[in-house]
C-alpha cells in the first residue's frame, strides 16, 4: 500500500495535523464533500463515506452528474471538517483578529469503480456498520447490490490542519 504524499507547505505548519492525525479524522467524519470536474465545471457533493487504509469508499446512483464526472475524469478531491465555535475577542478588537477554532482534511486522488460483486458487499457491510453502529453484518442481496455503485478513492496526496480550543482545566487552590 502506498503511504499518500503529505504536503508539508502550509502557511500556518504549526496547525498541520500528522498522517495519523489525519487519518484518525477520516475514520471518525460523518460527513464529506466530494470534489470533481468535468469540462472545466467544478461540483461538489456531499456524502457519506467510509476510509479506510488509504482509500475512501462511498455508494452512489448508478447514474448522475457525480458519476458522470467521475467516469470521464477520475482525479477528484474529498473534504472533511469540523467547525467548534470562534475565538472570542474584545468588542475593541477589530474583526480581523478573531480566529474560528476547527480541523479538516482534504485528500486528492483517483476515483475508480469497484465491479466485483463481493468486494461491493463488503464496502456497503462498513459503511451500515459505521452509520448505524451495528455489530453483525447487513444483508444484502445481488438485486440490491445492482441498484448502486460502490467507488473507491486512492489518495494520493493528504493535508490536515487544526486550531482547536484547547479545554480548560480546573485546579484547586
Amino acid at each position: 500500500m502506498k503511504v499518500p504524499l503529505v504536503r508539508s507547505e502550509m502557511r500556518r505548519s504549526e496547525r498541520m495535523m500528522d498522517l495519523k492525525e489525519s487519518e484518525q479524522f477520516l475514520t471518525l467524519a460523518q460527513v464529506g464533500r466530494l470534489g470533481t470536474s468535468l469540462k472545466d465545471e467544478p461540483y461538489v457533493t456531499p456524502l457519506n463515506f467510509l476510509y479506510q487504509k488509504n482509500r475512501i469508499y462511498f455508494h452512489c446512483a448508478k447514474d448522475g452528474k457525480k458519476l458522470t464526472n467521475l467516469i470521464e475524469n477520475k482525479r477528484v478531491c474529498f473534504e472533511v471538517d469540523e467547525f467548534s465555535g470562534v475565538k472570542s475577542v474584545e468588542e475593541s478588537a477589530a474583526a480581523c483578529s478573531s480566529s474560528a477554532y476547527y480541523r479538516s482534511v482534504v485528500a486528492f486522488g483517483d476515483a475508480r469503480i469497484i465491479k466485483s460483486i463481493e468486494d461491493r458487499k463488503k464496502i456497503l457491510e462498513k459503511l451500515v456498520a459505521k452509520y448505524l453502529h451495528l455489530n453483525t453484518p447487513s444483508v444484502f442481496n445481488e438485486e440490491m447490490l445492482g441498484k448502486v455503485m460502490i467507488v473507491e478513492i486512492q489518495i494520493s496526496q493528504i493535508t490536515g490542519k487544526k486550531h482547536l480550543q484547547v479545554p480548560l482545566t480546573s485546579s484547586k487552590a
